[in-house]
């Protein structure tokens, strides 16, 4: 802990990171290669990605010059060599989970390894489980059970796995998101929190009580949103990649916080889909820093996320139709 300790904020809270993440910030700092060797190493994971996708592209017979719209990205470089995010490490394995998966001779066994260690890195990457999993045989299944439990074990050993800041920033933090200010604003005006309080108070039940105000009711209505868009999408005949995009990308929008590092989890599955919608976010989504305390203007935001929505919405409805016809 040298001077840069004095620049962290929120330092009195546990890391919200899985152990794979931590093991990584462990071996770096013991290696003392300071501020500027985390960013470099960061940015090396990031080419890590960009080969990966052109292996992916190369594997589905998609353009291979379509990598070129991630190499280039303004966002992946500066939030990974430039910021030093860890999300490099998270996309890298995702998107080689996705690759061995989709091939037209799938290795499931690599697959579910790596998706295992991207589940390690950050929790978003759960959300490609239930469909990874409908495609998994038995052995592969095992594979990922053992590489989950063999990171998470030496944690579990030493103390609890997750620590309270996850608690933490689940229950207070909410930032640059889209539908979930919605949802609260709505919360709002109709009053939720006072207009149940008589219904609520015939059970006696103060925990029910604090889940009623609008942006608890909110935080509910997007996690119970994006289980059934995940459970839906399951369903249709979409193929690992395109799935995988409209997985994540509608997770981003549920969310409460959207950081600008956040979409770089599902940039390169937009990239070889040559989604325009969700390639456009990852510019806009930049817009988030003009913000201050209070978050965006509601205009700024309705450009930030109006602009990409114009393309996303038609994309999804075209897109969805197609699995759909494509059902016995």
């Amino acid at each position: 802990r040298d001077a840069d300790w004095e620049k962290i904020n929120h330092r009195s809270i546990a890391t919200i990171y899985p152990p794979l993440s931590q093991l990584l910030f462990r071996g770096l700092a013991a290696a003392g290669v300071g501020a500027g060797g985390f960013r470099l190493i960061l940015g090396l994971l990031d080419f890590g990605v960009v080969l990966a996708l052109l292996l992916l592209l190369l594997r589905t017979g998609r353009p291979v010059r379509r990598v070129l719209l991630y190499a280039w990205n303004p966002l992946a470089v500066m939030e990974s060599s430039g910021s030093g995010h860890v999300e490099p490490l998270g996309v890298l394995l995702l998107v080689l989970s996705v690759t061995w998966l989709a091939s037209s001779k799938p290795a499931l066994s690599r697959s579910a390894a790596a998706l295992a260690g991207s589940i390690h890195v950050k929790l978003v990457a759960v959300a490609l489980l239930p469909g990874h999993l409908r495609r998994m045989n038995l052995p592969a299944v095992l594979v990922l059970v053992a590489v989950l439990a063999a990171l998470a074990l030496p944690f579990a050993l030493g103390g609890p796995l997750v620590g309270d800041g996850l608690d933490q920033y689940s229950r207070h933090w909410d930032r640059n998101a889209f539908i979930f200010y919605g949802l609260r604003e709505g919360a709002e005006i109709l009053d939720t929190g006072n207009r149940l309080k008589p219904v609520v108070e015939r059970f006696g039940s103060e925990r029910l009580y604090s889940l009623l105000w609008p942006r608890e009711l909110a935080k509910i209505a997007v996690v119970a949103a994006a289980g059934l868009w995940i459970l839906w999408l399951v369903t249709r005949r979409l193929d690992p990649v395109t799935e995988g995009m409209w997985v994540l990308g509608g997770m981003l929008l549920l969310m409460p916080t959207v950081h600008p590092w956040y979409v770089l989890w599902v940039l390169p599955l937009a990239v070889a889909c040559a989604s325009p919608g969700w390639i456009l976010l990852s510019l806009t989504v930049s817009l988030a820093y003009l913000g201050g305390p209070e978050g965006l203007p509601a205009g700024i935001r309705l450009v930030e996320y109006g602009l990409p929505l114009a393309w996303i919405v038609p994309e999804g409805i075209r897109s969805l139709r197609r699995s759909a016809s494509m059902e016995p």
